[in-house]
Order: structure tokens, then sequence, then C-alpha cells
């Protein structure tokens, strides 16, 4: 089990470049920080907001009392440790009047007012039981349409369908297939996997589940 832990932000603010400098970093030249100590050694970081919500996000530190609105389920990680993808696992809505693009491009926009795609380059939204929806361009707008739509059915293993609705069901399903896309035992051929890049992004990567 991965060791979280735990910080403590010390509401000192200095002008300094962030120490973790990680994705949709704010200081990576000097800039307002806050000075966090962390640990059981008191390290001491100083820190930009954006990287210290994205830790706590990917369950890296713990912050007493620290309330991160909306972060999404899964994050897959490249050969570096850095996060490259973002996934958001939900039912498909019920009404087929609705134009499914512009409902997933309302899911982005809304994750992101709430600081949960800081600098990922790809968000994934996986709408049980049937559509993926890709966005590989981390400069859109976030209420732009997805850059690719493909059918779930290409993230099927054998005698694993997709499930019919979102819950742990889905959850366990989505663990499943992502983690059989890290380890090459699905082959995707559509031009979302190949042609966006992500395929070559997350390869000798890994899986990071977030809680709830």
């Amino acid at each position: 089990m991965k060791l979280v832990l735990e910080a403590e932000p010390l509401g000192v603010v200095v002008v300094a470049r962030c120490d973790l400098r990680m994705d949709g970093c704010t200081a990576t030249e000097p800039s307002p920080v806050t000075i966090v100590r962390v640990g059981a050694q008191q390290d001491q970081f100083v820190v930009c907001r954006a990287c210290l919500e994205k830790m706590i996000q990917e369950g890296e530190w713990s912050v007493r009392g620290a309330r991160i609105n909306a972060p999404v389920d899964f994050v897959l990680k490249d050969s570096l440790e850095r996060s490259m993808v973002a996934i958001e696992v939900k039912s498909m809505p019920r009404t087929r009047a609705l134009n499914i693009e512009r409902w997933g491009s309302s899911i982005r926009r809304n994750l992101a007012a709430h600081a949960a795609l800081p600098g990922f380059p790809y968000f994934l939204l996986v709408l049980v039981p049937e559509v993926g929806l890709l966005w590989s361009n981390p400069d859109s707008e976030y209420g732009d349409a997805p850059d690719y739509n493909f059918d779930l059915k290409e993230l099927e293993l054998e005698d694993d369908p997709v499930p019919l609705e979102d819950g742990q069901g889905a959850q366990e399903w989505a663990a499943r297939a992502l983690d059989a896309l890290l380890t090459g035992k699905l082959h995707p051929s559509g031009l979302w996997w190949t042609q966006s890049g992500l395929g070559k992004a997350i390869e000798g990567g890994r899986m990071k589940r977030l809680p709830a």
C-alpha cells in the first residue's frame, strides 16, 4: 500500500519558484507560493496552489480538513511518473435526444472549474455502456468538443463486457480495462489510441485510482 504523507500548509506566502513544478504548475518562475511542511521528518517545500491541489487529488499528500472538489476517478502516469491522462467514468444519459459530445464537454468544463484537471495532456470520459470521449489537446478550451469519439467495446476483454450502468461495477471494469491497456493485453486500433499519441504517451506507465 502506498504511503500517503501528511502535509501542513503553514500559511506563509513567499515569492519563489515552486519546488514541485508538476504539469500545470503556476510558479515555474518566481511567483507567490506557500510553505508546506511534509511527513514525519517535517521537510519543507514551497508549493504553488495548483501543485498542492494535484498532490492531494492524486493521493500523494493528505492535508487535514482539505476539501478538493470533483476529483477524477483515475490518473494514468507515464514511465517518468508524469500525470498524462485524467479519466472520469459515468453512465450514458438516459435521453437519446441529448448531444453526447456537448454533454461530455460540460462534464469536462465542470471538472476544470473545480481544479480537477490541472495540466493533464489528455482527458478520457468513459460513458458506460457505449461511448468513450477523448480530449487530446491540453490547450483547447474546456468547453470544446472531444477530439475522438469511440465505441467502448474497444476496451472489452474476453469474458469481461462493458457494464450496463455506472457504479462500483463500472469502476472496477474500468480499472481492469485501463490496466490491460498499460500492460499490452489490449491493442486498440482506433484513431483515439493511435493518432492521438495516447498509446505512446502512457507506454511503460501505471494507473492510479483516486479516492471518491
